[in-house]
């Protein structure tokens, strides 16, 4: 039983339960009865043990004379703890020092020490290389410096090694700016430092921030750092559709340019304002003539204000029961006469 909800404990959906069948030598006796089951997912769980006691004089009809099912038995209840791995990690060259020259294959040893392993488990141990200065994932060519172990615990604590090889014989500086800058000098102060070859590269404000990454105005982290691969084209057509505010504080990113969001539901308020009619323009409707006062794209619904004499009354119709001769999308342009709002655009 699960201690803290009153329940059976169920594995893969069937109840944890264990048979003993015995011949009494004696009034009072004592017998073991052992439940053997998949615990791995039970950290911090208590489990209480319930019995029931079945005479089997007709083993066709057994007969229940005893039973302890006691919620709150400490002597029936067993703790199961919370397995915890711990890992220790050692890095040096293929000679174990903590120093080498920068180099084309350079190649770093991980020895990872691990404490309190589940025996018979497959692990995959996965590492990468930061730049400790920046704390910054390690970047050759663009692609970041990993590599994986996979392996089966035949003991609770194991040592295993895992490798990293990568050019380090060259080194990239990213550098952002509005115009071109000769670093000529500067590659040659840096090449007598690091002792390697340096690049430099110059990237836009959107790389810049894929880089640095941040939190959006959503407050989530952003999203060209977290999963885009790469920049689509994102204009200010799309904020027009979707009906938002042309505040460049309220549809620009850290880069300080168009959200890349903006494309992601751009399909959809497109083909739907494709069928809406424009705000202030005349539609037919059930009910006769009407002006259209709001729309609502997400749900597709058109208010509309009908006026019979004088009867004044307000409706909201699916965008289907309602004829337009102009919809939303015929007037939505890239067009920007603001100049805020173009600071933000690509």
């Amino acid at each position: 039983m699960l201690k803290e909800e009153n329940a059976e404990l169920l594995i893969d959906g069937k109840r944890v339960e264990s048979d003993y069948t015995f011949v009494a030598d004696s009034e009072k006796m004592k017998v073991e009865v052992s439940y053997t089951f998949d615990a791995s997912e039970l950290g911090g769980k208590n489990l209480v043990t319930f019995e029931e006691l079945y005479d089997l004089k007709n083993p066709e009809e057994p007969v229940k004379v005893a039973e302890h099912k006691d919620i709150d038995d400490e002597g029936q209840t067993v703790l199961i703890t919370e397995r915890k791995i711990s890992i220790h990690t050692t890095a040096t060259d293929k000679n174990g020092k903590k120093e080498m020259e920068a180099g084309k294959d350079l190649t770093i040893v991980d020895t990872v020490t691990l404490e309190g392993l589940e025996i018979g488990t497959n692990y995959k141990l996965s590492g990468w290389q930061m730049v400790k200065a920046e704390n910054e994932k390690l970047l050759i060519d663009g692609k970041e410096v990993t590599n994986d172990y996979e392996f089966t615990a035949d003991k609770e604590n194991m040592e295993v090694q895992i490798e990293f090889t990568f050019d380090g014989s060259k080194i990239i500086f990213y550098f952002s700016s509005e115009s071109r800058v000769d670093f000529r000098e500067l590659v040659k102060d840096l090449a007598s430092i690091f002792h390697a070859r340096i690049e430099l590269r110059q990237i836009g404000i959107r790389d810049e921030t894929k880089m640095l990454g941040g939190l959006g105005p959503c407050g989530r982290a952003c999203c060209c750092n977290q999963f885009l691969k790469d920049f689509e084209r994102v204009s200010i057509k799309m904020a027009k559709t979707q009906g938002l505010s042309l505040n460049p504080a309220k549809i620009s990113g850290l880069c300080g340019r168009l959200m890349c969001c903006l494309k992601y539901e751009n399909n959809h308020y497109t083909e739907t304002a494709r069928l809406m009619p424009k705000v202030g323009s005349e539609v037919v409707t059930p009910d006769g003539r009407a002006r259209v006062e709001s729309v609502n794209l997400l749900k597709k619904s058109v208010l509309v204000k009908i006026v019979n004499g004088d009867a004044v009354e307000f409706k909201t119709f699916d965008v289907a029961d309602v004829k337009a001769k102009k919809t939303i999308a015929e007037d939505v342009d890239d067009t920007v006469a603001d100049e805020e709002i173009k600071s933000i655009l690509d």
